[in-house]
């Protein structure tokens, strides 16, 4: 009965953990600890549904927590950010009213990216002297200006959508070599070749999406397993106009690939360097449990109003200020004796739809995820206990 022990498989029952919730509630008292932590899961593995006792429940790995540096909730064994209860209301409410989109932009304003092209167009007519370099680099991202960030699908104040734009505004300073990567991933700057510049360096783009191979289910549909590593990132060149229009071009260049495909093939490392990129893996496993708890088969099969998760004024979801522009982020190098300059925009951008589909899941032919279900069975007397081992 002890929550901080390791365990290898931990199962939560969500329709349990909400009526502790509503308890709770009529004595004035939020969620403690524990159950904010989620017992102390890690990652969600598995997804179990019980019509004959109404159960939910989730199931994966789990052990003792403790706040690190920043406040989070990790692991003491390996240091992972927990999944978060808070987090998991939001993207179930996105997954009942916005159907699982939801994401974030950052990207240079229009009379920024204008003014750019004028200021690039200026200072190359003469050399630039080693000395000037620092003060031509910061006028240049003066020139430019802020970022605008646009949240959409989640309420922009939510942790959440914070987690969605730190990932992504650290991911482009990883990209523009302003913030060191991880063995295999090299900047876009730094892949460029010492002695040839490329064609165009308009506005290169980058943006987070799912990366699940499949959700696998039985044929009852009363157990599911998320597969695949949960997130990756894209990559497209970008047009610029000379009034400062980014006009989308659906291709992307050779390096610009190449640093969106290290950067998701080296995403574990990546994650346990920078903690904010395994709370985006953590929001991306919880929106794909979410469109598959908050649809129609699994809410129909349990007749579970989700009642207390989908009040605001029942379950309060703590917000903060919601960020509204950010540094650019834009970075230079000397090719050939050339000022080689890259920008960049991009963001997040889920979609669960297609993969939670009825059609689209692919049925379990071995019999192991029925296994699975039949060994996470909650025990019908135990309504008080919304976690077990």
């Amino acid at each position: 009965r002890d929550v901080r022990r390791t365990s290898p498989l931990r199962k939560v029952s969500l329709r349990r953990l909400e009526r502790q919730l509503q308890l709770r509630r009529g004595q004035r008292l939020g969620p403690d600890e524990s159950m904010q932590a989620l017992a102390g899961l890690t990652r969600v593995k598995f997804v179990f549904v019980y019509p004959e006792t109404g159960d939910v429940v989730l199931a994966g790995p789990a052990g003792d927590w403790k706040r690190d540096g920043e406040e989070r909730l990790v692991s003491v064994e390996s240091g992972a950010p927990l999944l978060l209860l808070d987090d998991f209301v939001v993207l179930l409410r996105n997954a009942l009213h916005e159907n699982g989109r939801f994401g974030c932009s950052i990207t240079p304003t229009r009379e920024g990216l204008a003014a750019t092209r004028r200021f690039l167009e200026q200072s190359g007519q003469r050399a630039l002297r080693p000395s000037q370099r620092e003060d031509w680099l910061e006028d240049l991202r003066s020139t430019l200006g802020q970022q605008d960030i646009d949240v959409y699908g989640v309420d922009p104040r939510s942790r959440v959508a914070r987690v969605l734009v730190e990932a992504d505004y650290r991911m482009k300073l990883v990209g523009m070599g302003l913030e060191p990567g991880v063995l295999g991933v090299v900047s876009y700057l730094d892949s460029l070749p010492a002695d040839k510049p490329p064609a165009s360096m308009d506005v290169l783009r980058w943006w987070f999406t799912l990366n699940y191979e499949a959700v696998l289910t039985t044929e009852s549909r009363t157990a599911f397993q998320l597969r695949g590593p949960g997130v990756k990132v894209l990559s497209e060149n970008e047009l610029l106009t000379e009034q400062g229009e980014r006009r989308h071009t659906g291709k992307s260049d050779a390096l610009n690939q190449q640093f969106a495909h290290s950067f998701t093939r080296n995403f574990e490392r990546l994650a346990a360097t920078y903690p904010i990129y395994a709370e985006l893996r953590n929001v991306f496993d919880l929106a794909v449990v979410a469109g598959i708890v908050g649809g129609a088969d699994v809410r129909e099969e349990l007749r579970w109003p989700l009642a207390h998760f989908d009040a605001p004024e029942a379950y309060v979801v703590p917000l903060e200020t919601a960020p509204q522009r950010v540094e650019s982020v834009v970075n230079h190098r000397v090719i050939d004796r050339r000022h080689i300059v890259a920008g960049v925009s991009g963001g997040v951008a889920v979609d669960t739809r297609p993969l939670v589909a009825r059609q689209a899941m692919q049925v379990d032919d071995y019999g192991l995820l029925k296994t699975e279900h039949r060994g996470a069975r909650p025990e019908e007397s135990g309504e008080s206990t919304w976690w077990w081992d």
